[in-house]
């Protein structure tokens, strides 16, 4: 996600691509799989300070600089945060979830957002 694509005031993020990890390691950037992956959907206003305090010392300052990511500064991928994402369970001494487990919670709490909106 970019920079660009966030608007705090609004609280909103504009979906418009989808970056997949292909086996080689090659990135590719593209349209959301879908007409109905592209679109502007609400945060939750409780994460906006967390997100403005992220964006301020962890994102690329460009306005089109990326909004996560790596240790090393590069582009978040799969194959490096699942290692990541499984330390943080194994030190907080909770459950492993996978992400795609967060999916339906994250929509439902989208959902309770108020209205989502077509780009």
């Amino acid at each position: 996600m970019k920079g660009c694509h966030l608007d705090l005031g609004a609280r909103t993020v504009r979906i418009e691509a989808s970056v997949a990890e292909m086996k080689t390691g090659e990135l590719v950037t593209g349209r959301p799989k879908s007409d109905a992956g592209a679109r502007v959907v609400t945060l939750p206003e409780i994460i906006i300070g967390d997100l403005t305090w992220h964006l301020q010392r962890f994102s690329e300052p460009a306005p089109d600089g990326l909004v996560f990511v790596g240790e090393k500064g590069a582009q978040l991928r799969r194959s490096n945060f699942t290692k990541v994402w499984a330390k943080a369970f194994t030190e907080a001494g909770i459950p492993k979830v996978h992400i795609r487990d967060l999916r339906h919670a994250g929509n439902t709490l989208a959902s309770m957002t108020g209205p989502r909106s077509r780009s």
